[in-house]
């Protein structure tokens, strides 16, 4: 939300503490924008579960597999014929050699080729490209 107010803050923290689901899309603590980094809903999030005494309940996007489970069996493809792209090594691509599947790193978020040196392998991408756009042709499609 690039409107968050403290309204809604207020609002957020009053629906949780009354009881309701705290669901996030994603824990990235970032995002990436034209003037440099933006608080992503990882921060957001951290907020309001300091402000509630509660982790949220479930993560529904990365690091959490379970929509990328959910969306393989849809459509029945094995993570092995699935690839994943990404900008970030600690969250995008660990998240995809987790679940086998071919994991992109794309250099135009927050992950820049020289963090690749100190990385662990299990944040070691498949394939690297500059841009989104690089990914069919990388990928031979």
């Amino acid at each position: 939300d690039r409107q968050l107010t403290y309204q809604k803050l207020a609002d957020a923290l009053s629906n949780l503490l009354s009881g309701a689901a705290f669901i996030l899309a994603n824990n990235d603590p970032t995002l990436p924008a034209e003037r440099g980094l933006l608080p992503g809903t990882g921060s957001i999030a951290a907020l309001l579960a300091v402000a509630c005494g509660r982790k949220p309940d479930v993560i529904v996007g990365k690091p959490s597999v379970y929509l990328i489970e959910k969306l393989l069996e849809m459509h029945d493809v094995k993570p092995s014929e699935a690839a994943f792209v990404g900008d970030r090594l600690d969250i995008d691509i660990r998240m995809a050699n987790k679940m086998g599947m071919k994991s992109i790193l794309v250099l135009t978020g927050i992950a820049k080729k020289e963090d690749l040196k100190n990385a662990p392998a299990k944040d070691k991408p498949d394939l690297i490209v500059k841009s989104a756009a690089d990914v069919g042709k990388a990928l031979k499609i």
